[in-house]
């Protein structure tokens, strides 16, 4: 149920966020707000809320087995790297 509040309000945030320049360009009666710092300042404000908004609430495909794996394995090749420097010496 979360979940879907969620993605609801993403797309909601995402479809204002596109169509907000597409109308202030196409509605002659908006035209004067094409010129305004503010508004395009509040836009980008807006933006930036918004991919933050997004990001933070997106899926994480890892689980603690992953996580182990990988480190693991990085472990791994730093050993091989240092065994293979160290035998120069």
């Amino acid at each position: 149920m979360k979940t879907k509040k969620l993605r609801i309000i993403k797309i909601c945030l995402s479809t204002v966020a596109v169509v907000f320049p597409i109308v202030l360009c196409i509605l002659p009666s908006l035209s004067g707000l094409q010129k305004n710092f503010w508004i395009w300042l509040g836009y980008m404000m807006y933006l930036l809320f918004t991919i933050f908004f997004i990001s933070m609430f997106r899926g994480h495909k890892y689980d603690a087995k992953d996580i182990d794996n990988k480190e693991i394995q990085i472990t791994q090749e730093l050993l091989k790297e240092r065994n293979k420097w160290g035998s120069f010496l």
